[in-house]
């Protein structure tokens, strides 16, 4: 008997506009991911102490520019994020000295987001602004460039751009607006998606496709990708029967398709990996699939996503150097050239060089 994969299923639910970890609206208070009690909070990895404040506080200190807001619940998957890609070096610089209202959806939400239907998807970071009337605006959220999981180059990458204000949610709304491509579209329902706003996403993705006329578009080939996250099932194994995104993704061109399913996938691979099996064989054969589906990502990369995602591969071949043959150290050899050539004086050019040694 197989389960359904918990990280695709819940990407999957957000993507049409469901509510996956909103306890309060679920029957009996039970949450969707996290079971029937609500998690006790432990203590919070992230951000730094000196960089936390109350949620009031912060909208009183903020004003009328933006404020951070990160939405957590005691959770696997959030205290992962939280002691790993949170915690990293690059990371705390880019955040810098900006302070982090913290909101655990595992307690009662403050007054200021009862109602508004924020932080049902968590971990979330925003960048929201409270109006003279208290109503609460997104105007940004940080993406997961790389999969269904930060990672440290990525999540860096994100909260330099949110706190400068580049691209956010606006920008995007206004070029979809002005130019309705495919791409625009795209661009915009996955930062709505990021930031939580899951019905507005799902009207933007139906408008875009039933503006499409050819059947084989990007917008046609995001939506064969949705549908077969909804049938999607994780093996119970790693070397198990491929799932229906696996199987739709071998009929596909689409590179942005591409990108997005193979690398949700190489997520679930990783999650499954860390928290499945404890046999050591079980870890090397599901290490072994995080491999083979964070490659198939690669090819398909959009530019824009190549440092943090070349990066992350790294780190993931990395995981089992004793398991890598000559031809999966060649090809960490080009990867760790192609991100010295892409940015070569970067912490992620040091960190490449380091991970896969003298060339």
């Amino acid at each position: 008997m197989r389960r359904p994969d918990a990280i695709t299923g819940a990407l999957a639910a957000a993507a049409l506009g469901f509510v996956v970890s909103d306890w309060r609206e679920s029957e009996g208070g039970a949450g969707v991911l996290f079971g029937a009690e609500r998690p006790a909070v432990t203590e919070i990895a992230w951000p730094p102490g000196a960089s936390r404040v109350p949620l009031e506080d912060g909208f009183a200190a903020a004003g009328d520019a933006p404020l951070l807001v990160y939405g957590r619940i005691d959770a696997p998957h959030v205290l992962a994020f939280e002691r790993g890609a949170a915690s990293s070096d690059l990371v705390k610089e880019a955040l810098g000295d900006a302070r982090v209202a913290v909101v655990d959806v595992g307690s009662d939400l403050p007054e200021a987001l009862r109602g508004t239907g924020l932080l049902r998807a968590v971990p979330v970071i925003l960048a929201v602004r409270r109006g003279a009337d208290g109503s609460v605006e997104v105007l940004d959220a940080a993406e997961p460039l790389t999969g269904a999981l930060h990672e440290p180059v990525g999540l860096a990458r994100e909260l330099k751009r949110i706190l400068a204000g580049e691209r956010p949610l606006a920008a995007l709304r206004a070029a979809a607006a002005a130019t309705p491509t495919a791409t625009a579209s795209l661009d915009l329902v996955a930062r709505l998606e990021a930031a939580g706003l899951f019905e507005e996403a799902a009207e933007v993705h139906a408008a875009a496709l039933a503006a499409e006329r050819r059947p084989n578009g990007p917008m046609h080939a995001d939506a064969a990708l949705r549908r077969a996250l909804l049938d999607h099932v994780r093996p119970e194994v790693a070397d198990g029967e491929d799932g229906a995104v696996e199987a739709q993704l071998t009929v596909m061109s689409d590179p942005a398709a591409l990108f997005r399913g193979w690398s949700l996938l190489a997520s679930s691979a990783a999650a499954f990996a860390d928290a499945g099996s404890t046999e050591e064989i079980g870890r090397t054969r599901w290490r072994r699939r995080l491999r083979r589906t964070t490659r198939k990502a690669y090819k398909p990369c959009p530019e824009e996503r190549f440092l943090p995602y070349a990066s992350l591969l790294l780190e993931r071949f990395a995981l089992d150097p004793e398991d890598l043959d000559s031809l999966d150290r060649s090809f960490c050899r080009v990867v760790a050239r192609s991100i010295a050539l892409e940015a070569p004086d970067s912490a992620a050019a040091a960190r490449a060089a380091e991970l896969v040694g003298p060339r």
